[in-house]
């Protein structure tokens, strides 16, 4: 799943990127874009233009304009999804045709019982600083929902999403892999130009990570399917 939002050269990159896998791996992958509210610049005629169809591709609206929504797309993506496993992607990661081989490989290579949690790493341009993606990973849709899916009481605000997955997933001592060998591309331009103040969204992380009350109201927005024929 792909959250998109106003940027329509980064998105362009993604679906030439994805028409380069190999056939084999198109056939075992359901490509899902969700573009929430993007008022500016939607996916819909990016996709239009440049979409191939060599592979099956759905696009998802979010029509409520929310700050921040990213754990309500992530939801939205995990409740639409009809595949046994998720990859959660934002539009400043590439997944090369190399590393969905390796992630498809490991999928399959991995037991129905185990219950685990992939990352990647990724190099950061211009500098030697290497370290994985904050939110980027793939698991089992099951487990997504067993670990609580994201929290949307941080929707609203900056920040934290990811670090309160983390933590509940900590919680539940679900163990989390970091695949030092598999190397997504990491794009600047793909960050969302939008205000980073996180203060908000810090109180309510650790008044959480202190109660334990967290939200079970998902998907808290009016969303519809995107007919792209």
């Amino acid at each position: 799943m792909l959250s998109y939002f106003n940027q329509t050269d980064v998105l362009k990159k993604h679906l030439e990127t994805w028409s380069q896998y190999h056939d084999d791996i198109k056939q075992q992958i359901t490509f899902q874009i969700i573009d929430d509210c993007s008022l500016k610049s939607s996916a819909f005629p990016v996709i239009k233009e440049h979409y191939d169809k060599s592979f099956d591709l759905s696009l998802y609206q979010v029509h409520d304009d929310l700050i921040c929504n990213i754990s309500g797309v992530r939801n939205l993506g995990a409740t639409v999804a009809d595949t046994e496993w998720i990859l959660i992607l934002d539009m400043d990661t590439i997944i090369s045709p190399l590393l969905a081989q390796q992630i498809i490989d490991i999928i399959n290579k991995t037991q129905p019982s185990q219950k685990i949690v992939h990352k990647f790493n990724r190099k950061m341009p211009g500098t030697n600083q290497i370290r994985p993606p904050p939110g980027i990973c793939f698991l089992r849709k099951d487990l997504y929902w067993e670990i609580g899916g994201c929290d949307e009481d941080l929707v609203g605000s900056y920040g934290y999403t990811d670090p309160l997955f983390w933590h509940r997933c900590s919680e539940k001592r679900i163990p989390v892999k970091i695949n030092k060998d598999l190397w997504v591309t990491y794009l600047h331009e793909g960050e969302s130009d939008i205000k980073r103040n996180n203060s908000r969204n810090l109180q309510i992380f650790n008044q959480k990570k202190r109660t334990k009350k967290y939200s079970t109201d998902f998907v808290r927005f009016k969303w519809s399917k995107i007919n792209l024929e």
